[in-house]
């Protein structure tokens, strides 16, 4: 499932893709974020003259019938029932303002996760991206980054984190576990920056103790 924000030919618009037909009973069995993107790529390489412009997750609450609605921008979670939420990718992308007809880039991404311990502190986040960086001076990157971000994701007990999975389900229970992950989104064949390098980044948060965190260089 898929849904555009706009339509071609405006500066700028965006487009849904979701897992269809979301089954509740078992969560493994529905489609992954790694369907989600090529999709995307589907429908990317049906488009004319567009640039890509950044990519996130987002999420939707599953209603009944395993029915996402692209279109609600509010949900609240139930008290006595256990919600359900579909993660999907989103583009952003806008008009080059050529008329050459050719087709739209092409995606790809890398999810960074932290080791995880279940007896001590888990790798923090800091750690993931300096582990991530020094493998990055051997293997090029797959093309230009286009967004980086930072994912919560579900640690399901003895079997760790599967970071693609695109359907959670919530209860509010006390002993939840979640994991902070950082999902890099590159645009294939791309050379406009140099094939190896580095990334990072800073945190601002509210003046009390630390007030930011960074990792670099940043440059990219």
């Amino acid at each position: 499932m898929w849904n555009e924000g706009s339509t071609i030919g405006t500066a700028a618009f965006f487009a849904d893709f979701v897992p269809t037909d979301v089954t509740k009973f078992s969560l493994t069995n529905n489609e992954t974020f790694k369907d989600q993107v090529t999709k995307a790529n589907v429908w990317l390489s049906e488009q004319r003259d567009i640039l890509l412009v950044a990519c996130e997750t987002v999420e939707f609450k599953v209603r009944s019938g395993g029915y996402v609605d692209l279109q609600r921008t509010t949900y609240k979670e139930s008290r006595s029932e256990r919600t359900y939420i579909a993660y999907g990718l989103r583009l952003w992308v806008r008009s080059s303002g050529k008329q050459e007809g050719k087709p739209g880039p092409q995606l790809c991404y890398y999810n960074i996760i932290p080791s995880i311990s279940y007896s001590s502190e888990s790798e923090d986040q800091l750690s993931a991206m300096n582990r991530f960086n020094a493998t990055c001076q051997q293997k090029p990157f797959p093309g230009r980054v286009v967004s980086i971000e930072t994912l919560k994701s579900k640690l399901h007990g003895g079997s760790g984190i599967d970071a693609d999975r695109t359907v959670s389900r919530e209860r509010g229970e006390e002993k939840t576990r979640y994991i902070m992950i950082m999902r890099i989104y590159f645009e294939k064949g791309a050379t406009e920056l140099p094939p190896r390098g580095t990334v990072g980044f800073k945190d601002f948060i509210p003046q009390h103790g630390q007030t930011h965190t960074e990792v670099g260089p940043v440059f990219l």
